[in-house]
Order: C-alpha cells, then structure tokens, then sequence
C-alpha cells in the first residue's frame, strides 16, 4: 500500500512510463524495418503485449502476486518521474480532490 498512498501520482507515473515505452517503440523499430512494417508491427506488439496480456492477467488469480512483485518496480519509477509526475498528481488533487 505503499505506493497507493497517494492514488493521483501512482496513476500519473504509470501511464507516464506507459506512454515513454509504447511511443520510443516505433522510433526503434524504424531503425531496424521499413517504415510501414514498423508501425504494423509496433501496432500489433503494443496491442498484444502491453494491452491484452496485461490485462487478462491483471484481472485473473494472479492480480495479487504480480502488484506484490511489480511494488518495488513501480516505486523505482515514480521516483524517477517525480519531477514530471508530481506536478501534473497535484493538479489532479487541485480539479478532483483526494
């Protein structure tokens, strides 16, 4: 519970990091196929990878044990994103309340 303290920077942070990965995906992509075929690709991994199989596994039996182990990852990162994070987390407070 010790990243959920603050519920506004958690979600700030995560979809931060989540927008750094899927949008540098096609960048890197580029450098290694044609452009059509990395927007294709990048298209279908992003949908696949980090949309589909999160997900299902995130609703099923094993959503305990993957924020259990995913806790020290997520507090890494919102100590690497807390000077964009933060800001936009207390504008949240400001316009929804905590």
């Amino acid at each position: 519970m010790g990243i959920v303290h603050d519920h506004h920077l958690f979600l700030v942070t995560l979809l931060v990091g989540n927008a750094i990965v899927l949008e540098s995906l096609p960048l890197v992509i580029h450098l290694l196929m044609p452009d059509w075929a990395a927007i294709l690709f990048s298209t279908i991994i992003v949908l696949i990878v980090a949309e589909v199989v999160p997900m299902s596994y995130s609703t099923g039996t094993y959503k305990y044990i993957i924020a259990y182990y995913g806790a020290p990852l997520v507090s890494i990162m919102i100590k690497a994103f807390w000077p964009l994070c933060y800001p936009i987390a207390r504008g949240l407070d400001l316009l929804l309340g905590k």
